[in-house]
């Protein structure tokens, strides 16, 4: 069951009363409000602007900004072919640390986790966990005992797939419309323009055992500028869907 969490900002009212004095004054009520105002909450959302210079920049043909386009749209788009799904996941988290000039890299924590998924279109998902286990070579063996006993990875089990889901970008997660350079900035996003060029590549077909006919083209994906939160790479996509 998946919960939306909705956060509010309220103003906090508070009254202070003050007693007349020897003037003879009234008694006045002071109301002072503690809010965000007109301020940027801390944390949101960061971008860079579009401007017709930089969309006029951003393709290297005609054919890259249509197959972004179609790509950007069917990424938003639920899979409305996909009604329900059983399935067992398996999920791995691991951390090491190594240093080439002294040996081998060492394995610092692993957790495994084995999850019965089962996901019905408009009643949501289940999630019964088979198995986990939590590994922390570098620590005693009492510490890794009550690592097993106080971690709970119950809720984060991987779900292959739910509505809105992120399936191809690193980390999955929910799909969000629009970039944020606070995160890694999703080529696909609505105002990558700002962060990326985009040029078409090379083309394949595959043919389905029905005799059916995908035509994918390569979408070549460059940042303007070298920066930790931009990739580089190629994506596929079917011309006639995106």
């Amino acid at each position: 069951m998946f919960a939306l969490v909705v956060a509010a900002a309220f103003a906090i009212q508070v009254q202070v009363q003050a007693g007349k004095d020897t003037a003879g004054k009234k008694d006045v009520n002071v109301r002072i409000n503690v809010g965000a105002g007109g301020a940027r909450p801390r944390g949101a959302p960061r971008r860079i602007p579009v401007t017709p210079e930089l969309l006029r920049t951003a393709f290297k043909d005609p054919e890259a900004r249509t197959l972004l386009l179609r790509a950007r749209a069917a990424r938003m788009t639920q899979d409305s072919a996909l009604l329900s799904y059983d399935a067992m996941s398996y999920q791995r988290i691991s951390a090491g640390l190594g240093f080439s000039s002294i040996g081998r890299d060492r394995l610092m924590f692993r957790h495994e986790d084995v999850a019965h998924v089962r996901w019905q279109r408009g009643v949501g998902a289940w999630v019964q966990l088979e198995g986990a286990r939590t590994a922390i070579p570098i620590a005693p063996a009492e510490a890794q005992d009550s690592a097993n006993r106080d971690m709970n990875f119950d809720d984060g089990s991987a779900i292959p797939y739910y509505p809105g889901y992120e399936t191809l970008w690193i980390g999955g997660g929910v799909a969000k419309a629009q970039v944020n350079e606070r995160e890694i900035v999703h080529p696909l996003a609505e105002g990558a323009e700002a962060y990326y060029t985009y040029a078409t590549g090379d083309s394949l077909t595959l043919r389905l055992p029905d005799g059916k006919r995908i035509q994918l083209r390569e979408l070549k994906v460059s940042p303007r500028a070298p920066r930790w939160n931009l990739a580089v790479g190629s994506l596929w996509f079917d011309v006639s869907t995106g």
